[in-house]
C-alpha cells in the first residue's frame, strides 16, 4: 500500500494521481518539504530544492516513494549553487529509487525545484 498520498478532492477531474514524499537522508532538506507529485500520463515532478550540508559523492541524497521510482535509471542535468558557485552536476534516480549526485557538497543547493521526468516505461515495456 502507497503512503502518504494526498489524491486531492474526490469530485473534480484531476490531472495528478497523488502527491508523495521522498525520505531525504541526515544532512539533506527540502525547502520546504520533500514531496513530489505524480500526473495521470506518469510524470514525476519535483516539487522543491534540495539543501545539503554535507554530501559524499555516490552516496544516496534520497529515496524515491515506490510510486514514482523509474523503471531503469534516469540521469538528469542539474545546477548545483554552492556559495556564489554554479556547476552543472549529473543526478541519478536508480529503479530502486536511490538518489544521487556525482560530486562531493559542502553547504549547498541542487535545483531539482520544476524538474520532471516520465516513469511510463514501468508499465508499458514488454517483460521477458
Amino acid at each position: 500500500m502507497i503512503e502518504n498520498v494526498d489524491a486531492g478532492n474526490p469530485n473534480v477531474f484531476k490531472l495528478y494521481r497523488g502527491m508523495y514524499e521522498m525520505n531525504m537522508v541526515d544532512g539533506v532538506t527540502s525547502s520546504d518539504d520533500a514531496r513530489v507529485m505524480l500526473t495521470m500520463s506518469n510524470i514525476v515532478m519535483l516539487l522543491r530544492d534540495i539543501a545539503v550540508q554535507t554530501y559524499s559523492e555516490g552516496d544516496r541524497l534520497a529515496t524515491m516513494p515506490y510510486a514514482c521510482r523509474p523503471a531503469s535509471d534516469i540521469v538528469l542535468p542539474v545546477v548545483l549553487l554552492v556559495g556564489v558557485n554554479r556547476s552543472i552536476e549529473i543526478l541519478t534516480i536508480e529503479s530502486d529509487g536511490m538518489m544521487s549526485i556525482g560530486t562531493d557538497i559542502q553547504g549547498g543547493v541542487v535545483k531539482t525545484g520544476g524538474m520532471s521526468y516520465n516513469i511510463g516505461a514501468r508499465y508499458y515495456r514488454k517483460q521477458y
